[in-house]
């Protein structure tokens, strides 16, 4: 096949010569190929810029990034690695925002994201690398891939986090891959984030003992309740992965209940979880029996450890357009983030933030989180769209449905209903409320 030099040359060759489809992908796919091949990596990454912002009718965005993968798996330039990586993501973005996607085009899209975090770690950019991992499992898990691509990027991530000595995200992250392998015949995986989950817990459990009883001395009473929560959650993730106990998790049990019972108040439910934990150091209980405990513990935790939203806002393009507050306004001074013109502030100072931060570290830095007082705003981003929620704490599972809550407005057609002209605040309201009361009324203050 004779090859043009250029890709605009090269698309007119292959649309002069060639009438199937196939016939002009696959031509395509060799001169980027043998630009490769050659070395000519700025003329790879020009025509890959060109390809990725053309619209022929035989290229689909399934195809473009079967071609991006293989440049990126056999780029060896540094510089232009970087420089690919940022032109592909830029082009994953305005995908969510303007394409339908299917499970086929969500698993490739998986694996270049999966890719250009590998590059990331590979030069020791962890978390640049994590970042990736994280939206990699979001869309995995938003398209019910299959168990096993959620596990691997999930181990993946994690084996990234253990690198760095980040336990308490190990932990989680362990936990998450359990859950999604749990119910799979593929029982490799579900061992050894198994495994993994007992060899985290046993360090992590008697840091969160010790803090609470650190906490107890110092009269520390609410602190000390949240360290013991969070070891009651570690222990019965424990039990739930493993189905039965030993003697190094008896005892760890041991030290939590002896940490609860230090508490000067008790309340009736905390009196009988301390009664099951008596109860699981002299008794034998059946796999399913002691899952059912762990599932109780970590329900409790889930119930009591809840965050708390005061304010949900909804970005397009940098205008508000739709906002929830679910706290009573008393005053419109010190309570104005709880109003529409405190909102607007709000959101124009993420939007200020978002842009100065793109300028000064690079467009692929997003901004996650701003202090706001004793509360964090938590930011979350799909294309041009923005999800801003003002709460008292993080935790992963409002992190993880902030990104459920995009991806499901994108599905349901957002862009294409909201796209042109103005549109009243009941229609917007109309399109949220309902994927509001889904994705986050567990969340809304009583």
């Amino acid at each position: 096949m004779l090859m043009a030099r250029d890709y605009d040359a090269q698309i007119r060759f292959l649309e002069e010569k060639y009438v199937s489809k196939e016939d002009k992908v696959n031509g395509l796919k060799l001169f980027f190929a043998s630009l490769v091949d050659e070395g000519d990596f700025s003329s790879s990454l020009a025509s890959i810029e060109k390809m990725l912002a053309s619209d022929h009718e035989w290229l689909d965005v399934l195809e473009k990034l079967q071609i991006v993968e293989q440049n990126i798996l056999h780029c060896s330039e540094e510089v232009y690695l970087f420089e690919l990586i940022g032109v592909i993501r830029g082009f994953l973005n305005k995908v969510f925002t303007t394409t339908q996607i299917t499970k086929e085009m969500a698993t490739q899209i998986v694996k270049c994201f999966r890719l250009m975090a590998e590059v990331f770690a590979k030069y020791e950019l962890f978390q640049a690398s994590i970042d990736l991992y994280r939206d990699a499992i979001s869309i995995a898990t938003s398209f019910r891939l299959s168990p096993s691509i959620q596990a691997s990027i999930i181990y993946d991530s994690l084996c990234l986090y253990e690198i760095q000595d980040r336990l308490f995200d190990a932990f989680d992250l362990a936990y998450l891959g359990f859950q999604t392998v749990e119910e799979s015949q593929e029982k490799a995986w579900k061992h050894l984030f198994e495994r993994t989950i007992e060899s985290i817990g046993r360090e992590l459990i008697p840091i969160y003992v010790k803090s609470a009883h650190a906490s107890l001395w110092k009269g520390d009473t609410s602190n000390a309740k949240n360290f013991i929560l969070s070891a009651l959650r570690n222990a019965g993730i424990l039990l739930k992965a493993k189905g039965t106990t030993n003697s190094t998790i008896r005892n760890h049990i041991d030290q939590i209940r002896t940490a609860m019972t230090m508490q000067r108040f008790v309340a009736q439910e905390e009196a009988e979880i301390i009664e099951i934990l008596e109860k699981i150091l002299v008794n034998h209980y059946t796999p399913q029996k002691v899952r059912a405990i762990g599932n109780g513990l970590i329900g409790y935790y889930n119930l009591a450890s809840n965050p708390s939203i005061s304010v949900l806002m909804v970005v397009n393009q940098g205008l508000m357009v739709y906002s929830k507050s679910m706290m009573q306004i008393i005053d419109e001074e010190t309570n104005s983030i709880y109003n529409e013109q405190g909102q607007l502030l709000l959101s124009a100072l993420v939007s200020a933030v978002s842009t100065s931060m793109a300028e000064t570290l690079g467009k692929s830095q997003q901004l996650k989180q701003i202090e706001y007082g004793s509360q964090k705003v938590m930011i979350e981003k799909e294309g041009e769209l923005e999800l801003l929620i003002l709460a008292d704490r993080e935790t992963s599972d409002l992190r993880k449905r902030m990104n459920e809550f995009l991806q499901n407005t994108i599905a349901k057609g957002f862009k294409t209903k909201f796209a042109k002209g103005v549109h009243l605040t009941e229609e917007f309201e109309a399109f949220f409320d309902p994927l509001v009361d889904e994705h986050f009324k567990v969340f809304f203050p009583d």
